[in-house]
Formats: C-alpha cells, structure tokens, sequence
C-alpha cells in the first residue's frame, strides 16, 4: 500500500489498484461470516483507501477511517523508519500521531489486514516496493512466525519505492500521455471485470444481484478514479525505464508513425479483447 499527495487541503488517495481492492472490499465486506480458521485471505487496504489524510477525527494528525464492518489492524512506518500500528474498530479513527508540520504523507508504506491477521510480508524496508505494489496477503497472526515481522526499521529516504526522480516521472507522464494510456487502460480493466467477476462470483455462491451489484461497484471505482490508475502506472514506467528511454519512446508515439499507430489501439484493443 503506498499513497501520495492530491489537491486539497492535504488530502491523500490511494494509489494501488483501485479494481483490485474494490473485489476485495466487496467480498470482504459479503463474506464476514467466513471462519477465521482460514489461514490466509487478501489484504484490508480497501477498508481505508479513500480516507487518509490529516483528519478532523485524529485531531488533524495523519490517519484514516476503518470503513469496513470488522475490525482492521494497520501497520506503517515513514520514511524516517519510525513504525506505528494499531488495531482499528469498524467506523474508527487511525491516528499516527503525525501532524502535518512533522510528517510527510507522500512517503511511507503499510499494510491493512482484517484484526487477527498480519501481512505476509514484513513492514521493513527491504519490503518497501512489494508493499508500495500492495503485493502481500494476510496470514492468521498464530500462523506468522513473530520472527518474520521482528527486523528493525531502516530509513526509507534512498528506497526507489518512495523516492522517484522528478525529471523520471515528468518523462513517464510524457510517455502515458502520448500514448493516451488513461483510455486504453479503462478499456482494458471494464473487460477484466466480466472475466473476473465470475470465478468470485462461484467461488462465494454469489446470487445475479449480488454478482450485478458487485460488477457495478467495480465498473464505478474504476470509472471514477482512472487518474489514480494513471498514476500508479507512471510510477511503475519512472522505477524501471530512465527518463532518457522515457522520452525516446514518447518521441516515437508523438510522431507521424507513431500517432497514427495510437489512433488503432482502441480498434486493435477491442479485436483482441474479443477474441481473448
């Protein structure tokens, strides 16, 4: 789980895959009654996604709110390696204890699990891009090994996964908007939906309104925020593309050759969608 800074009044958004914790929201939020004997399930973060930021509930230090009915344990260490945990009752507040002048709420990493549960992945710095990618499920705490979760905190400050150079994701942002990545992305993830409502749908004995009405919850979060899928993706391009290389291929789409192979893709998108 990794957030940066949006417009507003130090408001903060989520930045990881927004179609991917909307299933896990829903099916977490259906499925409660599941038995916590089961060892593993997906992380929490969509309990918490839309609401960090310097809140009125936390005495305007940096947090968040447990919108989901069961209780969440959060985790998150900073930039400077300090870590801060809590467990989190439904319709509760998160308070850091960070306030605005002290903190900087564009980086740092975390993990959200359902209370009783602990992250897969243990929230040290050596971990900082597989949590940033939200790449960790949550294991029942009597079944992770305390050992796995006892190394110090490191300061983040040269971790690629919080700091990316500016000039890299001018770039980056330079390549997405060349190739119009923010359509082609919708176009894209409104077909994953169909394919991957069904195998959730069977595998919890949905019923066609709860499949319809969950479709619909996911169809709407991607519709809504497709800036912040955007975003993510610039990110993933500035960590492992040089702005130089960035630029290049942007070059490439801008040109002649390159726009009119831009202006196919929503054609070959749907040609090829259809057929997959």
């Amino acid at each position: 789980m990794r957030y940066t800074c949006s417009s507003g009044e130090g408001h903060i958004v989520n930045v990881s895959m927004l179609w991917r914790t909307a299933f896990i929201a829903a099916s977490l939020a259906s499925f409660s009654s599941v038995a916590r004997a089961q060892e593993q399930r997906p992380h929490a973060e969509a309990c918490t996604h839309s609401n960090w930021g310097f809140l009125v509930a936390t005495g305007y230090n940096f947090g968040t709110i447990n919108q989901c009915t069961y209780s969440v344990t959060i985790w998150m260490m900073t930039s400077s390696g300090q870590q801060v945990s809590a467990d989190v009752a439904p319709g509760g507040a998160f308070n850091s204890g960070f306030a605005q002048s002290q903190f900087d709420p564009g980086r740092w990493v975390g993990a959200v699990c359902q209370t009783g549960y602990r992250p897969s992945l243990a929230v040290t710095v050596s971990n900082a891009a597989a949590l940033a990618r939200s790449e960790y499920n949550c294991i029942a705490a009597a079944a992770a090994p305390d050992a796995a979760h006892g190394s110090s905190p490191q300061p983040l400050a040269n971790s690629a996964a919080v700091d990316i150079d500016p000039v890299t994701l001018a770039a980056a942002h330079r390549f997405a908007q060349s190739i119009h990545l923010q359509d082609s992305m919708v176009r894209v993830m409104e077909h994953m939906v169909g394919l991957t409502i069904d195998p959730i749908a069977r595998a919890h004995s949905l019923n066609e309104a709860q499949k319809n009405q969950l479709e619909q919850a996911v169809l709407q979060e991607i519709r809504s925020n497709p800036g912040e899928l955007v975003a993510m993706a610039e990110n993933e391009y500035a960590r492992r593309l040089s702005a130089a290389d960035l630029n290049a291929i942007a070059d490439f789409y801008e040109s002649p050759a390159g726009s009119h192979f831009v202006a196919q893709i929503p054609q070959m998108q749907s040609d090829l969608l259809a057929v997959g």
